[in-house]
């Protein structure tokens, strides 16, 4: 359950925490990359996620 939900975040670039790429992580998914990207952009912007 929690793999598919850190995946949709990533296919709707929804904001990554690090949460996400650890789950990701650990089930090995193929959005890894993605999602480490993404975060990295969202970071860059100023968008912190865990801080909300």
């Amino acid at each position: 359950m929690e793999l598919s939900r850190a995946e949709a975040k990533v296919k709707v670039s929804d904001p990554i925490t690090r949460g996400d790429i650890d789950i990701l992580e650990r089930w090995e998914s193929k959005l890894l990359e993605d999602a480490i990207e993404l975060r990295r952009a969202q970071l860059q912007r100023g968008d912190h996620p865990e801080q909300r």
